[in-house]
């Protein structure tokens, strides 16, 4: 249905029939009328050079029409717009997402048929998609943007337990991204999956691997799709070294706020939660026993502190288990991700939770690239 559903329309085509905004949002004429989901009128506002925060602010009535109207009615957009078209939901005339006129289609149907054929060398014949060595684990679609998680049982990643025993198990897998709105490139990345907490944790994949451009025709498509799969499939052993790292790391707040660069972000991984204000205001009263260091070294010590209180600040039952276990002689990073990923598992939006799960798979990628420097 989603593929018969989403259609497309030229906006250029559609100013040419005095197609307007009116009541701060719908856009059209008298006998018809599209409506914009929040990411499609964050693309438009991208196109017309609008601040789109600035625009859900204003208080007065037909205001934001009016400067919508303005913008895109204004003759330097005026070429742009006639080569950039709506994608729109048909049945609820729902504006999704905003695309170029060469831009090639692509549907959701059409990508898992694609997905199962690389994958299994076979046809779709069933309701059950096959996927070759690789099981279904689980799946989130957002605005037509689909991002499917598949999960290999014989390739696992293991961080030792003290003395070797109580193995900390975690089953790899891929990602693979779609979305029939925008965006010309399928999207790939590896997918963890923590047995003992049954966390999630979204890997990158290196270079030219991570994407594959939405161009040319259907069969040659299908080709470029199989061999970058065996591509990044055969670089699943790169996720198994990317786990061992983080486990033989010892999780170190002192050489994190030394050698991680951007503090902010990862003080911002959690969307809503800024972690360095949280942190500041529980450790108020530590205040005092800084003032002994220069500036430098009193913002130094700062974020040591910082850091060491983020299990504390967000830590749940499981992470705490983990963070805390008797297995372990000391807390290690691959700890300390895995207080982000819980953060993300009590997540009720698909969205935050994938982006979470991304940003820290970021970071956890940084810490294993830069595994001697934290030794």
């Amino acid at each position: 249905m989603e593929k018969k559903n989403t259609k497309r329309i030229n906006i250029g085509d559609l100013l040419g029939q005095s197609a307007c905004f009116s009541d701060d949002g719908s856009f059209g004429k008298s006998e018809y009328a599209f409506k914009f989901n929040l990411p499609a009128m964050y693309d438009l506002c991208r196109v017309l050079n609008l601040y789109t925060p600035m625009l859900e602010q204003l208080k007065k009535p037909g205001l934001a029409s009016d400067i919508l109207n303005d913008r895109i009615n204004s003759e330097e957009l005026k070429d742009k717009l006639y080569k950039t078209q709506f994608v729109f939901d048909e049945p609820s005339k729902t504006v999704l997402g905003l695309v170029g006129v060469s831009y090639v289609g692509y549907s959701n149907q059409d990508f898992l048929d694609d997905v199962c054929f690389s994958l299994s060398g076979k046809k779709q014949k069933s309701w059950m998609p096959n996927f070759g060595e690789f099981d279904f684990s689980t799946s989130y679609s957002i605005n037509t943007h689909l991002s499917l998680r598949l999960k290999n049982e014989s390739k696992k990643g293991v961080v030792k337990g003290k003395g070797g025993e109580a193995d900390d198990i975690s089953i790899l897998g891929l990602q693979i991204s779609n979305s029939m709105a925008g965006g010309k490139a399928l999207r790939m990345a590896y997918f963890v999956k923590r047995m003992v907490c049954a966390n999630g944790l979204i890997l990158p994949v290196g270079g030219t691997q991570a994407r594959l451009i939405h161009a040319g025709q259907r069969k040659n498509f299908n080709k470029r799709l199989a061999e970058k799969m065996a591509e990044v499939i055969g670089s699943l052993g790169t996720v198994k070294k990317t786990l061992e790292a983080l486990g033989d790391i010892e999780f170190s707040p002192e050489k994190l706020a030394k050698q991680f660069d951007d503090l902010k972000k990862l003080y911002s991984i959690i969307p809503g939660k800024d972690l360095e204000q949280l942190g500041s205001d529980k450790l108020k009263h530590l205040t005092g026993d800084l003032k002994q260091f220069d500036k430098g070294e009193r913002e130094h010590q700062r974020n040591i502190k910082l850091i060491a209180e983020i299990p504390n600040l967000i830590g749940g039952e499981h992470s705490d288990r983990v963070f805390k276990s008797q297995y372990r002689d000391n807390a290690t990073m691959f700890d300390f991700i895995n207080v982000f990923t819980e953060e993300a598992k009590k997540c009720c939006e698909p969205s935050k939770r994938i982006q979470i799960e991304k940003s820290t798979g970021e970071f956890a990628d940084f810490i294993a690239k830069n595994k001697q420097s934290f030794a």
